[in-house]
């Protein structure tokens, strides 16, 4: 910790016995109401997978956000955020930290949204049948982020729309000040969400912030089998975040 740590920043040094690592962190973490949780993509063991199986346990089962990194972050490589979503609420759980780290770092937000080859989500709402597939889905994703917004009682962040299709900006506003954040619209169509948000990533971002627990129609885009796939694959870091249990209990 010496060689890491300022002095005046560490915090406790706990060492528990336990047969399940994953279990032990992810309650202790809870019971002692940390904010997050730090840890490799690797431990000791030797995997092809690009995060330990501790790592993923910890993933899945962790109330408290977990931020997997390797040694190849830092803090002025930080400047592109991914947040894959499926447009629904919950895949939105995500922004709140990605917002706090886009003010920090002074980085762009990039909403990544998987057409499968069988379809979106978003394709049963209406649409403009003057405009591409993609543009609808666009309009669809800003405006399910903006009640996103409003219902979650986010006041102080405004969307304020682009000239330029895709981009537009979060307006955060701070009593008498307000600050700007990018904000870009990727949507592509492809054979497996987990491939193109790895495939994404790995081109565009810095880092990952994901929700994991979402609601789509087509296999859970961030639930279950795609997570856990994007989670053990991906080569950037990765920061999850579960929703409140109440809002997953009214998926």
């Amino acid at each position: 910790m010496d060689d890491y740590i300022a002095e005046e920043s560490k915090g406790e040094a706990i060492c528990q016995i336990n047969r399940k690592p994953s279990t032990a962190i992810a309650e202790y973490a809870k019971d002692k109401n940390y904010d997050l949780i730090l840890m490799p993509t690797k431990g000791h063991h030797k995997s092809k997978l690009m995060r330990g199986s501790t790592t993923n346990k910890v993933v899945r089962h962790s109330a408290v956000p977990v931020f997997t990194v390797d040694e190849g972050l830092n803090a002025e490589g930080l400047k592109k955020i991914m947040i894959p979503t499926d447009g629904s609420s919950l895949s939105f759980t995500a922004l709140p930290l990605a917002l706090t780290l886009a003010t920090i770092y002074d980085a762009d937000i990039t909403f990544y949204h998987v057409q499968e080859l069988y379809g979106s989500p978003l394709d049963s709402e209406s649409r403009d049948p003057k405009k591409s597939d993609e543009q609808n889905i666009y309009e669809s994703l800003i405006g399910r982020l903006d009640d996103y917004l409003a219902a979650e009682g986010i006041d102080n962040v405004k969307i304020a729309r682009g000239d330029e299709k895709f981009r537009d900006q979060f307006v955060i506003s701070d009593n008498a000040s307000s600050r700007r954040v990018n904000i870009y619209t990727a949507i592509e169509r492809v054979v497996s969400a987990h491939l193109g948000i790895e495939d994404y990533a790995d081109e565009h971002a810095d880092v990952v912030v994901m929700a994991t627990h979402g609601h789509s129609g087509f296999a859970h885009l961030l639930l279950g089998s795609t997570t856990e796939k994007v989670a053990q694959s991906l080569r950037t870091p990765v920061l999850t975040v579960k929703p409140d249990e109440k809002k997953l209990s009214k998926k």
